[in-house]
């Protein structure tokens, strides 16, 4: 490609670099306001994907409208008009009888809709004016390779949030970052209008030889819609069938930019026989991710999931690069394909989610992408006048595209064994499966969202009322209880809350003067755990909340938001003797839920002595740091109590719980209890308050960082405090 000018080449890497970083940022500054639901990224990422297509859309009737002279006044209309209203961290709406995803969407809307459509129109508009520089020499074709730039613009920005932005700054200073290049942009903008040697093109006259052919156009459209569905529903099987470590969905979105990359870089050219293999390769590495049959261990079926996302997106990717029309045409192919992965973003991301109740979209995903490999086929056979002879391996590669695509979507749509419900929506798919039916001892009901265990409950009636998973004997949980009934004394029962429901195993701890409240983010499994009394005709309902002892309730929607509501209604809070946070054995992190600000709001709710038991008992995830620091900071006692397993070997997890506690008086209590515990070797009890985590500081609403925990290692200190189990 003939050399592009620096300030084009500025403006175009610096808006893609701005559109990427963006989406992480605002929507992390909602969640303490939405929920660190899943439906904030979702909803949150549907919006970025149609205000793309819109910007795209309005960069093509500019582009096809005006002259270069109305393009750059209009270009630059918009950029002033965005630097004067700018406020990258969008302020929740909050409209009554409104749903919550539609407020977000105009949250969202209010605040990063317009420069967001100043960035997205930027990049393809100047793209065009690239085209015609006055060089001398035409730029062809190869003006896509300012695509490969753009991508990895994206790819940076990508990168730069969780490994250089979260960890350095607070969201505040990151936005005034991000206010910061924008301005750049804008000023790159009005220096390209006004420096750049453009060619001042008559606006085009639509001909009978310029028209793109109906069909080129819906070519355009189905490959970016397939590439996105394969995206989005990849990524959210994977981090939740698979495994739901954090920052996951981070590889998937940096995979999907490098095969457009090294597609628009020109530097590979497959055809349509080279675009099929690789199809049929991505569709066969699928198979041993999604068939539950195959047993696979879980790093390499992980390896298999991405391994096939990133061959199927290189098949969508290299397909678009070879239809590529003309640079005049660049305005309208970026429109459509944009509009392509917005409408795939809407079918895997929100339509999907509302009509499957499995993951037969990721199976539909690839099969698009076998029809579209298959068509190329089927269309090069016919354009170079070849028959279909048994010796061409193209008919025969189309047959195996379209076998494996409909073997794929059996696959994903399969039922466990002993399978009694499930239900798919915004928070992910929840599955109540029934096991050891031979077995009496055994035989029990078990909940899953996606792979993890929300709790199980045996169904033989000598132990359907015992405690189960992360809350049986020896527990954290169970002492916490125990402690702080005999604080509170004989003459009244506890009052306990309680983030994150699960099967409601917390209830078999009640006492007929008890009363406990849960705070629950999902209906579904608000229902599966019985919150309505009655009998269960279904079957697929657990009974710890209708069998309770004492008195328990269930509160829908986010935790936080509850007990903000509840404060605001009562400022002395819900003086609680007990509250118990199980909300992060998942490892899919509610951050919003470890700030100091939600801390805040817990100890607002305690009565005095109050405990707070933390459960974290992650996979992939050590919290613990995250709560010492807090709890060091704002001068509370914590203790580290370690189960493993239930006193019967069956019912009972490996379970890691924080006890956080102010009253003297408590840690005496918990000794007691801990003492025969720790002699028979069930559970292991530490103060870590002598550990210094690598200064890991605690989390706000304004800062918080993952990847710094994950990197935090464990050093004394100088000064080492006395073990609190001696």
């Amino acid at each position: 490609m003939n050399r592009t000018h620096p300030l084009i080449v500025s403006a175009v890497a610096l808006s893609a670099f701005l559109v990427f970083l963006i989406q992480p940022l605002a929507a992390r500054s909602l969640l303490p306001a939405f929920g660190g639901a899943a439906s904030v990224w979702v909803t949150a990422l549907v919006f970025y994907q149609v205000a793309l297509a819109g910007g795209y859309l309005l960069a093509h009737v500019l582009n096809t409208r005006l002259s270069h002279r109305g393009q750059t006044r209009v270009l630059a209309g918009l950029a002033l008009a965005a630097c004067l209203t700018l406020s990258v961290l969008p302020a929740p709406l909050q409209i009554s009888g409104l749903a919550p995803a539609w407020q977000l969407l105009l949250s969202l809307a209010v605040s990063v809709g317009p420069p967001f459509i100043v960035l997205t129109v930027a990049g393809p508009l100047i793209q065009g004016w690239a085209a015609g520089l006055k060089t001398g020499a035409r730029q062809g074709r190869d003006i896509y390779s300012l695509c490969a730039v753009s991508s990895g613009a994206s790819l940076l920005a990508l990168l730069s949030y969780p490994l250089l932005m979260e960890p350095l700054f607070g969201t505040r200073l990151q936005a005034r970052i991000w206010d910061g290049l924008f301005l750049i942009v804008a000023i790159l903008i009005l220096l390209i209008s006004r420096r750049v040697p453009v060619v001042a093109r008559p606006v085009p006259r639509p001909t009978a030889s310029s028209r793109i052919p109906r069909g080129d156009s819906l070519r355009w459209w189905l490959w970016s819609a397939a590439g996105v569905m394969i995206l989005t529903s990849t990524s959210g099987f994977i981090g939740q069938e698979i495994a739901a470590i954090p920052l996951l969905w981070v590889i998937p979105l940096i995979l999907y930019l490098v095969t457009w990359i090294v597609a628009f870089s020109g530097t590979v050219h497959p055809g349509p026989v080279a675009r099929g293999l690789l199809g049929l390769t991505a569709l066969g590495l699928m198979v041993p991710a999604v068939d539950i049959r195959l047993s696979i261990a879980l790093v390499p079926r992980l390896g298999f999931g991405l391994a096939g996302m990133t061959l199927a997106c290189f098949c969508v990717h290299a397909a678009l690069y070879g239809l590529r029309p003309a640079e005049d045409r660049l305005t309208r192919f970026y429109a459509t394909v944009a509009a392509g992965g917005a409408v795939g973003g809407l079918l895997a991301g929100v339509l999907a989610i509302q009509v499957l109740q499995d993951w037969r979209d990721l199976g539909l995903a690839f099969t698009l992408v076998a029809l579209l490999a298959g068509g190329d086929l089927v269309a090069g056979l016919r354009t170079g006048g070849r028959r279909f002879r048994p010796t061409n391996p193209a008919p025969w590669l189309a047959i195996l595209l379209l076998t494996f695509g409909a073997y794929l979507v059996g696959a994903t749509g399969m039922e466990r064994p002993g399978l009694r419900f499930k239900h798919r929506d915004f928070n992910g798919l929840v599955r109540v499966v029934e096991s050891g039916v031979g077995n009496p001892q055994r035989h029990r009901l078990v909940m899953f969202h996606g792979a993890t265990v929300h709790g199980f409950q045996f169904l033989h009636p000598d132990r359907r009322g015992r405690p189960t998973t992360y809350f049986g004997p020896g527990t954290g949980a169970e002492i916490a209880v125990t402690t702080q009934r005999t604080l509170v004394g004989p003459d009244r029962g506890l009052n306990i809350g309680v983030v994150g429901l699960g099967v409601g195993t917390m209830a078999s701890h009640l006492r007929k003067t008890d009363r406990m409240r849960f705070y629950e983010l999902s209906p579904v499994v608000a229902e599966l755990a019985g919150r309505e009394a009655g009998a269960d005709p279904s079957g697929h309902q657990f009974s710890y909340l209708r069998e309770a002892a004492g008195e328990a309730d269930v509160v829908i929607g986010d935790a936080r938001l509850s007990l903000a509501t509840e404060l605001h209604r009562n400022p002395e809070g819900r003086a609680y003797d007990l509250l118990v946070l199980d909300a992060f054995a998942g490892d899919a992190v509610p951050v919003h839920l470890l700030t100091r600000e939600a801390f805040s709001l817990y100890t607002a709710h305690l009565a005095e002595p109050g405990m707070i038991a933390v459960h974290v008992s992650c996979n992939w995830l050590d919290l613990v740091p995250v709560i010492y620091a807090w709890a060091e900071a704002e001068n509370w006692q914590a203790l580290t109590i370690s189960t493993r397993g239930g006193a019967d070997g069956v019912s009972g997890n490996h379970a890691v719980w924080l006890l956080l506690y102010r009253d003297p008086a408590t840690l005496p209590l918990l000794a007691r209890q801990c003492r025969p515990l720790m002699a028979a070797g069930k559970i292991q009890v530490q103060n870590l308050r002598n550990i210094d985590y690598g200064n890991l500081r605690p989390w706000t609403d304004n800062r918080s960082d993952l990847l710094a925990l994950m990197r935090s290692r464990i050093r004394l200190r100088d000064k080492p405090e006395v073990h609190a189990s001696r």
